[in-house]
């Protein structure tokens, strides 16, 4: 089965005509442990028009944060090593708006210190397994109240 190197982009589709219109050249950056889930959420925004990159932790993130701007990112809150947490709050101290910007998906719903935690961000929470069209309007409807 291939797998797409990670870090790399899954589409760059520019402006496209019927393509909704957040969707147009807006760089997401999926952070999500399980190479699954990072694929799956790759070709399900990419084909809605959104360049897409993937990183498997939260330090592969970091350092591809550090090298391009993202209008969203996508970010497992449970993985090995610093989590979707840690992560977040590196973000927040230097990018506001982006770290606004993030959804948060999740497969522990029973960790009410990790409900907690998001709750206090204000940022989405999507619970796995979740619908792929509830995550795609999610996103899409945030990027347009931020624009």
């Amino acid at each position: 089965r291939y797998q797409r190197p990670k870090g790399r982009a899954v589409a760059n589709p520019g402006a496209s005509p019927g393509l909704p219109e957040a969707a147009q050249a807006k760089r997401v950056l999926v952070v999500d442990d399980e190479p699954g889930i990072r694929t799956l959420l790759a070709q399900l925004l990419s084909g809605a028009g959104y360049v897409v990159d993937m990183a498997q932790d939260s330090s592969d993130a970091w350092a591809m944060l550090q090298k391009r701007p993202y209008a969203a990112l996508i970010l497992d809150l449970k993985m090995p090593g610093n989590g979707g947490e840690v992560l977040y709050q590196q973000l927040k101290s230097v990018n506001e708006i982006l770290a606004r910007r993030v959804i948060f998906i999740t497969g522990d719903i029973a960790n009410h210190a990790e409900r907690d935690f998001v709750a206090a961000t204000g940022n989405p929470i999507i619970e796995k397994p979740f619908a792929l069209n509830t995550l795609q309007q999610l996103l899409e409807s945030l990027l347009n109240d931020e624009s």
